[in-house]
């Protein structure tokens, strides 16, 4: 009897913490797609300011400028 009651306790136990288990994996997943879609977002913004900046012919110091230059259109 005593070993019933004890296994009954224990499946209690497992059922809460598959329970919680699932609140905290769907928060994840929640969390998971928030970065995702801000990660897109991050991307398509990085990709229009690098547009931009080819466009005004800004660069960064680690690129090399007179590279960008010898492939840049001249003004005649």
């Amino acid at each position: 009897m005593i070993d019933i009651q004890r296994l009954q306790g224990e499946i209690l136990e497992l059922k809460n913490i598959e329970k919680q288990h699932k609140k905290m994996n769907g928060k994840l997943y929640d969390e998971n797609d928030k970065l995702k879609k801000e990660n897109e977002y991050l991307k398509k913004e990085n990709t229009l300011i690098r547009e931009g900046n080819e466009i005004l012919g800004v660069y960064r110091k680690d690129n090399k400028l007179s590279e960008h230059q010898k492939t840049k259109p001249k003004d005649d």
